[in-house]
């Protein structure tokens, strides 16, 4: 008994000790470090995560939608502004909930710092819908 004890505090110490934080990446932006935390130079926001806008069950003819939007420190879409054709009501609350919930980008950063340029965070991006719903991005 007392040996597995002695074993699992020493596993614990050495768990610890490797997982422990060496502070290099809390002087950085947190969407521009690294997984292994070091500070990240990115000229421009790439997308992490994004997923596909519902569309509505009752559109039966396919769609083209343009936005663009600027991401913030956070990696989020922000200001988000419909260009060319304006989608309908149901098009547009799709996509934006769509953006606003589950889109997740990597701003532009430079060395691990955001780039507090709203040129720089800038993103634009269209969307064809087919008449079955399938969604192509363009941009």
């Amino acid at each position: 008994m007392t040996k597995n004890f002695i074993l699992l505090i020493a596993s614990l110490l050495l768990f610890g000790c490797a997982s422990t934080d060496t502070g290099l990446s809390s002087a950085y932006d947190k969407q521009c470090v690294s997984r292994s935390g070091h500070p990240m130079t990115t000229p421009f926001p790439k997308a992490i995560v994004r997923a596909d806008p519902n569309y509505p069950a009752n559109y039966t003819k396919s769609a083209q939608v343009n936005f663009n939007f600027i991401v913030d420190s956070n990696g989020k879409p922000s200001n988000i502004k419909f260009t060319g054709e304006k989608p309908k009501a149901a098009l547009k609350n799709e996509i934006l909930s769509a953006l606003k919930q589950y889109w997740i980008y990597g701003p532009a950063c430079n060395q691990g710092k955001y780039i507090d340029d709203l040129k720089l965070q800038y993103v634009e991006v269209i969307i064809r819908f087919d008449e079955f719903g399938q969604v192509e991005y363009v941009q």
